[in-house]
């Protein structure tokens, strides 16, 4: 029924001629944009992983959770008021203050990596990033000015062009990491690669629109711009910290990983990751969206009716999934060698005993949506607050104890398990108690 519904739901926007419709179908086409670069990503997986090596994508991993962390404090956020402007010309000189910014930034960048590196100098793991620190700031401007520009295309309603550069990042780096890994290029090869992911669609969107930009200029004023800073001062005050600690969230266990296990682990946990959570991801977002869909309809927001549609779903979901990540779990070694190579048998075993977490992972995610219908944004803070004690504490006791990386993947597979189940639980105890008439 829920997917019957769902689908049901995309026809009538699809083919709607109202404002709403145009929307659904901008969101449509930026998600098959999005979609399509991630089938170009893993299909290209099997020829790149036979010519780079584990510890190659180790230090790929690395690069690409430093840059991710950077990328926001290059405009402290304010990229993403470029869309909330009445006039263009305003937005447009939020747009300039955030391009100046991150056109200087990697001179601090530049400075931090030099401090950095001679912090790190003392830990084996990490003496991999002596030769290639010098990327990191070209990873960031890229991806940083991306960012500008996509958030002008969001403004102006590019869709079309946005999810054409999401497709040409993911292409032109293809070519790129297998060309250059002919070459013997190795981990540069790989690196370069990945800075045109990142900045590939830079100047496809500026050549759509330097017309705007060259109309636009005579009306940038550094009184305008000292105004907007003002009254957008909540992104750097508010959001950015939200931001920094949600990446880091996301991305401690890279970093853990190549300071304690080294380059090598850390590819190999990498390429796991990957693997499994793009279709995963995928999925659970549209599932989220259809349970969504349905559950904000319910007329009164009855309890019980509510109730009803998470358990079924939940129940639905765990009976789709079951049996492929029993597969994943008894054949994940085997699985990999076969597509990836011999050399990356490891990120099979990993794949293995992360495929509980990742059960979990899509079978509870989806369900968190029904927050946002309730209306309990704190407690989505506390899911977050608690997922980082709960992942540091494992770290913790692998250092402490000196575990060896499966027994540290083990315990950081089953300790996100527990606390998914338990948020499980809790989501539904808050259901059934929410009051929907206040």
């Amino acid at each position: 029924m829920l997917l019957n519904n769902f689908n049901l739901f995309i026809k009538k926007k699809w083919n709607s001629n109202s404002n709403s419709g145009s929307i659904f179908r901008n969101m449509i086409m930026l998600a098959s944009g999005t979609a399509g670069a991630n089938i170009i990503s893993i299909g290209i997986m099997p020829i790149i992983t036979r010519i780079y090596t584990p510890e190659d994508f180790g230090v790929l991993s690395i690069f690409i959770t430093l840059s991710s962390i950077l990328v926001p404090f290059s405009t402290f956020l304010y990229t993403m008021a470029i869309p909330l402007p009445k006039k263009d010309r305003t937005a447009f000189n939020i747009l300039v203050f955030c391009t100046i910014l991150t056109l200087l930034m990697p001179l601090m960048i530049t400075l931090l990596c030099i401090i950095l590196i001679f912090y790190i100098s003392e830990y084996d793991n990490l003496q991999y990033l002596h030769d290639y620190w010098w990327l990191i700031p070209f990873f960031v401007t890229g991806g940083s000015l991306y960012e500008i520009l996509s958030n002008w295309a969001i403004r102006k309603n590019a869709f079309r062009h946005l999810a054409g550069t999401k497709l040409w990042q993911a292409t032109i780096a293809a070519v790129i990491k297998v060309f250059l890994g002919f070459l013997g290029l190795n981990t540069l090869g790989l690196l370069i690669g990945q800075i045109f992911s990142q900045a590939g669609g830079v100047l496809t969107l500026f050549k759509v629109f330097f017309q705007d930009f060259k109309t636009y200029w005579k009306h940038v004023s550094v009184d305008r711009i000292k105004f907007l800073l003002l009254h957008y001062a909540d992104y750097p005050k508010y959001r950015l910290p939200s931001q920094f600690i949600m990446l880091i969230n996301a991305k401690s266990p890279v970093l853990f990983w190549a300071w304690n296990f080294g380059p090598e682990s850390t590819g190999q946990f990498s390429l796991s990751m990957m693997i499994l959570l793009l279709p995963l991801t995928l999925i659970s977002q549209s599932t989220s969206q259809a349970y969504y869909a349905e559950i904000a309809k319910i007329k009164n927001k009855n309890n019980e009716l509510i109730t009803l549609i998470t358990k079924s779903i939940t129940k639905k979901l765990f009976i789709i999934s079951i049996i492929p990540f029993i597969i994943i779990f008894c054949c994940g070694s085997w699985i990999f060698e076969i597509f990836f190579g011999k050399d990356w048998i490891l990120a099979g075993v990993y794949s293995s005993i992360l495929s509980i977490n990742l059960l979990t992972m899509f079978i509870i995610n989806p369900i968190i949506n029904v927050l946002n219908i309730i209306n309990n944004q704190k407690y989505y803070l506390k899911i977050n607050i608690m997922r980082f004690f709960w992942m540091l504490l494992v770290f913790l006791i692998s250092y402490i104890s000196d575990a060896n990386d499966c027994i540290t993947l083990g315990i950081y597979s089953f300790a996100m398990s527990f606390h998914r189940i338990y948020v499980y639980i809790k989501i539904m105890h808050i259901i059934n108690s929410y009051s929907f008439s206040r």
